[in-house]
């Protein structure tokens, strides 16, 4: 309960720092100066879980229209939450729904990627995205997201093909609410899956997308094991965390991408829920540092006293 209250507040007053625009033209404009800074960018619009049609074609017209207004200066790709766009009410309504979205991308040169929601939505996601990235016309457009916290991911992917396509690669702990059975709990653990996925995934010559916050050390162990910075590509999240790696990434030559979430009027709210989850991620990335302190300061007075 205090958690949730805690996350509520820093949502209020750090949540909007995630968001990168409230409408279709100010995500454009925070795309634009980010091209001009370096980086390349995906569109993710905020929302999930809509079982409603009429808000579902919202989504869709949206994202329509914004890779439609799409120019060279901010051309990104644009990532979609498949139960926002008719996922909720069936596979057969997100299949439909994500041929619009992809065959506009294809037209303009630019790639679809497919969030990782609840593990839940992971069966039907991968066979809808499997759907377009088995067929030739539309392989080199779509990307699909895998969380290496879920305990059966290796088997999913096995399951739908994916090793030998397009993927982002993601922690996904803490994310969203899962049974713990279905989860791999230990950070460890779950970062040895997470560079094995993207070693099967590059061994059969695809080039993932590398997906961190702040974690430096991941970050340079996954460009010394890929060696050559155009087999990845990092991408990191839009906001005040990871500033600093980001940049210092671009400036050493790799391919960076910024993942830029945004709002339209219809759903103007929706970066409440996504704040809370930052706030979350703010939090427990706090309290790591915190435990990262304190067992320095306590191993250096252990040694002191050894030492005497």
């Amino acid at each position: 309960m205090l958690r949730r209250i805690f996350d509520e507040v820093g949502c209020r007053l750090l949540g909007r720092m995630f968001v990168g625009g409230r409408s279709i033209e100010d995500v454009l404009k925070t795309g634009e100066r980010l091209k001009k800074e370096g980086y390349k960018v995906t569109y993710n619009l905020l929302g999930e879980h809509q079982g409603d049609s009429v808000f579902v074609d919202y989504a869709l017209r949206t994202t329509l229209e914004l890779i439609g207004k799409m120019s060279e200066r901010n051309q990104g790709n644009v990532a979609i939450k498949p139960s926002l766009y008719g996922l909720q009410i069936s596979p057969d309504s997100f299949l439909a729904n994500a041929k619009f979205i992809v065959e506009r991308a294809k037209s303009q040169g630019i790639s679809v990627e497919f969030d990782a929601e609840q593990q839940s939505f992971t069966n039907d996601t991968f066979k809808v995205f499997n759907f377009f990235a088995s067929r030739m016309e539309y392989r080199g457009f779509v990307a699909q997201c895998v969380q290496a916290h879920a305990r059966n991911i290796m088997s999913v992917m096995t399951k739908y093909g994916l090793w030998n396509k397009r993927i982002r690669v993601v922690k996904g702990a803490g994310v969203y609410k899962e049974n713990a059975d279905r989860v791999i709990g230990d950070e460890k653990d779950i970062l040895v899956r997470y560079k094995q996925i993207a070693i099967l995934n590059r061994d059969n010559w695809q080039a993932p997308l590398i997906a961190t916050v702040r974690d430096r050390t991941l970050a340079y162990e996954m460009a010394k094991i890929f060696r050559n910075p155009n087999t990845f590509e990092f991408e990191m999240l839009y906001g005040p965390i990871g500033k600093r790696l980001s940049r210092e990434l671009l400036e050493k030559g790799y391919s960076v991408r910024i993942y830029i979430p945004f709002t339209d009027i219809w759903c103007k709210d929706a970066w409440i829920e996504y704040g809370i989850r930052r706030s979350a991620m703010m939090r427990r990335l706090a309290l790591g540092e915190v435990k990262r302190i304190i067992g320095k300061v306590f191993f250096r007075h252990h040694d002191s006293f050894e030492n005497n």
